[in-house]
């Protein structure tokens, strides 16, 4: 609980300036917190936005070289695929439609 309450704190402060620099790794672990129901309960489509929105943030620092962070990279768009296969599960049978 603790954790999720750091990581919020820390997103809901980013200033512009921090944003660039440490943004993803916010919006990476809000994503956890949401994915794997630290201090917060799971919640699907939170866990995704965050997962998108480091997703976007990783590759612009992939882009300018900062190839430490690749293994966060992939974490984000793994993540985001178990979300979409999640959801997928839960829809309901169309079958009937054609």
């Amino acid at each position: 609980m603790e954790a999720f309450r750091i990581y919020a704190h820390c997103f809901n402060t980013l200033t512009q300036e921090a944003l660039s620099l440490i943004g993803a790794d916010v919006m990476l672990r809000m994503g956890d917190c949401y994915y794997e129901g630290i201090g917060v309960e799971i919640d699907w489509d939170q866990a995704f936005d965050f997962y998108y929105h480091a997703e976007s943030m990783y590759y612009e620092r992939l882009q300018g070289g900062d190839y430490l962070i690749a293994g966060n990279y992939k974490k984000a768009i793994t993540r985001q695929e178990e979300i979409r296969q999640k959801r997928n599960e839960n829809l309901p049978d169309f079958n009937w439609v054609k």
